[in-house]
């Protein structure tokens, strides 16, 4: 098996990336009550990207993130997160 590495170039543009859905019109309404909590959590993870700190802390963040985008049911928001998410998250983690 391949060891993961962290790449902090591949999830700064995976956070933008995320960053923007938050502006799209079908944002609040994939995660409703969630909304805010995957906005908070994906800033949290962007500052740690751009700091260049904590990979396992940031994956976890990620982790959480994947969670709440698995929960809406496949939202097409929710399906471009995950397909961000999986740009930078280890290919097992993605698994649902």
């Amino acid at each position: 098996m391949e060891e993961y590495t962290f790449d902090y170039g591949k999830a700064e543009i995976a956070m933008k990336q995320i960053i923007q859905q938050f502006d799209t019109p079908q944002f609040p309404g994939a995660f409703g009550e969630h909304a805010e909590t995957v906005r908070e959590l994906t800033m949290q993870a962007q500052k740690l990207v751009a700091d260049r700190t904590e990979p396992a802390t940031i994956l976890e963040i990620l982790e959480q993130i994947k969670q709440y985008a698995v929960e809406t049911g496949g939202t097409l928001s929710a399906s471009v997160i995950l397909s961000f998410l999986a740009t930078v998250m280890p290919d097992n983690s993605l698994e649902v």
